[in-house]
């Protein structure tokens, strides 16, 4: 005796709605941000090699919070 194969329906894909996308369009400029400091950073000639290598354990350890407090602090600074 065989026993009934059990059909279950299974759900449409749902097509991409913009919620999908917002984690995404959030995160990529944080990215750009962060690497357009990182550089600007590597490039300042301002800076000492010591000041480098405390801004790249920052930099690497901080994400995107190094980058905007690198920006206050020595960017804009320097931009004056």
């Amino acid at each position: 005796m065989t026993s009934p194969v059990l059909m279950v329906a299974t759900p449409p894909v749902p097509a991409s709605t913009p919620m999908q996308w917002l984690p995404l369009l959030l995160i990529i400029p944080v990215i750009i941000f962060w690497v357009w400091m990182f550089r600007d950073m590597l490039n300042n000639k301002n800076l000492s090699d010591t000041a480098k290598s405390t801004w790249t354990v920052a930099f690497i350890f901080l994400n995107a919070f190094a980058a905007v407090i690198y920006y206050a602090y020595e960017y804009r600074s320097k931009r004056q």
